[in-house]
């Protein structure tokens, strides 16, 4: 993503900032992850009525196919989730402000 960034940067001539979700909210302790405790706590924040925790085992012994990460049954919530958004918004809001700065 940095050297995308980058090259996009040289090429036109703008200021862009290199960054994925996982270079965000580290202060709430975010590390990024894929269909577990993080992701699955933001979209519990932001659009629950698309999280359906019901329809995973219950049995925390049983895998979860596809996720990476922390088990989401065990460690997902919307108030995490709210955190890490939170981190986010205001940690993408300081870095515009020091792009248009620059």
């Amino acid at each position: 993503m940095k050297a995308a960034a980058a090259e996009f940067k040289a090429a036109k001539d703008l200021k862009v900032a290199g960054i994925t979700d996982r270079d965000l909210a580290r202060s709430a302790g975010h590390t990024g992850d894929h269909a577990a405790k993080w992701e699955t706590s933001i979209l519990m924040a932001l659009r629950p009525e698309l999280v359906d925790m019901s329809r995973l085992p219950a049995d925390l012994s049983v895998p979860l196919e596809g996720v990476g990460g922390e088990d989401p049954r065990a460690k997902a919530s919307p108030d995490l989730g709210k955190k890490v958004v939170e981190a986010m918004v205001s940690e993408l809001g300081e870095l515009g402000k020091k792009l248009v700065a620059r």
